[in-house]
């Protein structure tokens, strides 16, 4: 009986968001963390719905850190657009899937639960609380921007460089990244290796240690030829940085 009223409330937490790219349905009730994010869904960061809504067809998304799939889920909307969405917490991973196959999107992304980090291993994921939808995830060590937090709990998870993942599962090298992990783009960055120079643009999250010291994320982008880019949009929030080569998106239009 718990189980069937759950899953009824679950059903009655479904959001339907009117969208420029049309329809996006979310479930709201995966937790408050994903109730809020998609309450504020138009006002958080209106700088990354514009850049989605700019993708060109043809585009291969790289969602690193994708949550409960709110931005990949957007962006699989979007004609012409696949989505590799990575995610390595167990309880976000299942509202990701769910959001995916409420928005039909399941031929247009793969998801997979797992991180990537500058190396490839077996690593402890930290996790401030059990929420879906929460921030305050962290690989190798409970800090989140730099700062420690206390854990709610700890699971271990595969973590996995860009090269040995894309070996392992042939995927199609990425055209467009998304980074939003918690203070931990540097690392990913670090890990990504040869991948990175196929990559047209990526819009990092700047917050803690990211915007304290930008040459932490900035020398590999700077080394696979990757520069700061104007962010697209008339309204930012001032929680990314765009990064990519001018005279490709000179070429796009964007």
């Amino acid at each position: 009986m718990r189980a069937r009223l759950a899953a009824h409330l679950a059903a009655k937490g479904e959001r339907r968001l009117a969208t420029p790219l049309g329809e996006l349905v979310l479930d709201a009730a995966a937790g408050a963390g994903a109730a809020s994010a998609i309450a504020r869904f138009f006002e958080d960061e209106p700088e990354t719905l514009a850049w989605i809504e700019g993708l060109p067809a043809g585009t291969v998304l790289r969602d690193v850190g994708a949550n409960i799939g709110i931005y990949a889920c957007y962006a699989a909307l979007r004609p012409g657009v696949r989505v590799v969405a990575i995610e390595p917490d167990p309880v976000n991973f299942a509202a990701l899937v769910a959001n995916i196959e409420r928005n039909g999107v399941g031929e247009r992304i793969v998801p997979l639960c797992l991180a990537w980090a500058a190396r490839t291993s077996i690593a402890p994921l930290f996790a401030r609380d059990r929420e879906a939808g929460a921030a305050g995830r962290a690989l190798g060590a409970p800090r989140d921007h730099g700062v420690s937090f206390a854990p709610a709990a700890m699971i271990s998870v595969p973590a996995f460089r860009a090269e040995a993942l894309a070996a392992v599962l042939g995927l199609p090298p990425p055209s467009h990244l998304k980074i939003d992990v918690d203070g931990l783009a540097g690392d990913v960055l670090a890990g990504f290796g040869a991948p990175l120079d196929e990559v047209t643009n990526v819009p990092v999250e700047v917050e803690g240690e990211n915007a304290a010291d930008p040459a932490f994320i900035e020398s590999p982008l700077h080394a696979a030829g990757l520069v700061p880019i104007p962010l697209p949009g008339p309204r930012m929030s001032g929680l990314n940085r765009l990064y990519g080569r001018r005279a490709r998106e000179a070429e796009e239009g964007a």
